[in-house]
Parts: C-alpha cells; sequence; structure tokens
C-alpha cells in the first residue's frame, strides 16, 4: 500500500519515538523479536 500510493509515506516509528516513550509504556521489557534474538 505504501508503495503504490503516492500520498502516502512509510515511518520507521523507532526514529520517531525516543527510547524514554517505549520504556514508559513497557515496550521495552516485554517486547520479543525471534528475529533478532
Amino acid at each position: 500500500m505504501v508503495q503504490g500510493r503516492d500520498d502516502v509515506v512509510g515511518l520507521d516509528s523507532c526514529v520517531i519515538l525516543a527510547r524514554e516513550v517505549w520504556q514508559a509504556s513497557g515496550h521495552v521489557e516485554t517486547f520479543s523479536d525471534p528475529l533478532t534474538e
């Protein structure tokens, strides 16, 4: 969808949000990505 439309831009949310936001929301402690572990 993002590549097929000129009016939509894909964003990497980890670039937008600071690490403190991820820590406060609990994502740092509970996140699991089998491809990186």
